[in-house]
């Protein structure tokens, strides 16, 4: 058995975990974005531009953000460094 698949199962699993994350990760600011009738995005640019309150509400919301930010970069990362593509 050669050492690549090994590492090539290692990084499916990740990959499928990371899009697992997201897709979890997702489900929260959908809900906000209805409530305050704004996307994620522009939320998030006015909270990164300190254009919102600071309410726990909207902090957890920002959360929701940064962790979105962080699966997509890893997620991203995995993908071009180890030049694996999902089926």
């Amino acid at each position: 058995m050669s050492e690549a698949v090994p590492v090539e199962n290692a990084i499916r699993r990740e990959c499928s975990l990371i899009r697992i994350g997201i897709r979890n990760t997702l489900r929260d600011p959908e809900s906000f974005g209805t409530k305050y009738r704004m996307t994620s995005g522009a939320f998030y640019e006015k909270y990164q531009n300190g254009e919102t309150d600071d309410d726990l509400e909207t902090m957890r919301w920002a959360a929701e953000c940064q962790a979105l930010v962080r699966l997509t970069d890893d997620y991203q990362k995995l993908r071009e460094e180890k030049k694996y593509d999902s089926p």
